[in-house]
């Protein structure tokens, strides 16, 4: 419930940043589970709890997504290593055995694979992509498998070099589309017709 609400808040604070009572909500929320972090993280455990049951990712996922919101150097450090063990623990090379519900996986024990939740697939799409968006490190694009990606680029962007912006598109795993526009990084009309274009065909199957 608490990184749910955190989501929630900072979709609202996104959009109206001076609502101060709200943002004092999400300071405590956020507060909330990085202590949690700290007090059941360990150098081979690092998580906030004693065991991972399900939608395990929403929990970073809320602590990156209030990272945007705050700038607060610490919820990025409890977000990007409980996103890494979360990593460590389900990925096995290209294949994702996930936390099973028979049994979950508890601190010191063996991770049970049987009955796995497709919930949990969801969430670390959702987390990696998140990871990328407020970090900008290639490194959690190569983890959101099954997005489909559409790059943007103007030719006249000073702060997103070629080289650059194809190292993303390469790290980039699920269907992606690149496209180049004679635009600064604000982009044109033209783009943002592709973009909504594009949104409408991958909507519509």
């Amino acid at each position: 419930g608490t990184a749910l609400a955190v989501l929630g808040l900072v979709n609202l604070l996104e959009a109206e940043p001076g609502k101060v009572e709200e943002r004092r909500m999400l300071d405590s929320l956020v507060a909330k589970l990085c202590d949690a972090y700290r007090a059941n993280a360990s150098h081979d455990w690092r998580w906030f709890e004693s065991t991972l049951t399900y939608d395990n990712a929403m929990l970073p996922l809320a602590l990156f997504a209030a990272y945007s919101v705050t700038g607060d150097r610490t919820t990025l450090r409890c977000a990007r290593e409980s996103l890494e063990f979360l990593e460590e623990v389900c990925f096995d090379g290209d294949q994702l055995p996930l936390v099973g519900n028979t049994g979950w996986h508890s601190a010191g024990g063996e991770k049970a694979c049987a009955d796995e939740q497709a919930i949990d697939a969801t969430a670390l799409v959702r987390a990696f992509s998140r990871a990328y968006s407020v970090t900008d490190s290639v490194r959690y694009v190569s983890r959101a498998a099954g997005t489909a990606f559409l790059f943007q680029n103007g030719r006249l962007d000073p702060d997103s070099p070629q080289a650059d912006v194809d190292a993303l598109v390469s790290a980039a795993r699920g269907t992606k589309e690149q496209r180049w526009y004679d635009a600064p990084h604000e982009l044109n009309e033209q783009a943002r017709a592709d973009r909504d274009a594009w949104l409408v065909q991958l909507l519509a199957g």
